[in-house]
């Protein structure tokens, strides 16, 4: 069976391509000079958990073996977030208020979470054998663990301005 890249991309629900965009969109915005909402850092990460934890419950019949691999893979992930965020995002506090400066890396781990996500999804039509569920589970692991680090890098920036009063 011959699949073009036209077909598979054709066929992908329409949501798919809404949740790109909005996605994008959001991106964007995360990436331009902003004070930091706390809460709002968590909308893509949990979108990508909900659709790559959906996917491994309900597609996979190993799902101890997948979730494990999926854990396992958010170690690394969260280490490569927290190294990334270091080096490629900065803070600072004005009027008592928390900022982080302007940095597309927050645009293209979005959009590389999308990418793999979709990637895998469009291969999971092909590939059935455990190994694949587990590189899968694997792969979205370590996609939402850049997330967390990033989120778990602002917390400790934050509170590090907050007690020192040093711009970051």
């Amino acid at each position: 069976m011959n699949i073009t890249v036209q077909q598979i991309i054709v066929n992908t629900p329409t949501w798919v391509w809404m949740l790109l965009v909005a996605l994008f969109i959001l991106g964007i915005k995360n990436s331009q000079e902003r004070a930091v909402n706390m809460a709002k850092m968590f909308v893509a990460p949990l979108i990508f958990m909900i659709w790559g934890l959906w996917t491994i419950t309900t597609s996979f019949s190993h799902i101890g073996v997948t979730l494990t691999s999926y854990v396992i893979f958010i170690v690394p992930g969260f280490l490569i977030g927290y190294v990334l965020n270091k080096n490629f995002q900065a803070f600072y506090i004005k009027n008592s208020t928390f900022y982080k400066k302007t940095s597309y890396l927050p645009l293209v781990i979005v959009l590389l979470n999308f990418v793999v996500k979709y990637g895998l999804n469009v291969m999971l039509v092909f590939y059935h054998s455990d190994l694949f569920h587990v590189v899968y589970s694997s792969a979205n692991g370590l996609t939402v663990g850049l997330f967390f680090g990033g989120i778990v890098y602002t917390i400790l920036i934050k509170s590090e301005i907050k007690n020192s009063k040093v711009v970051a």
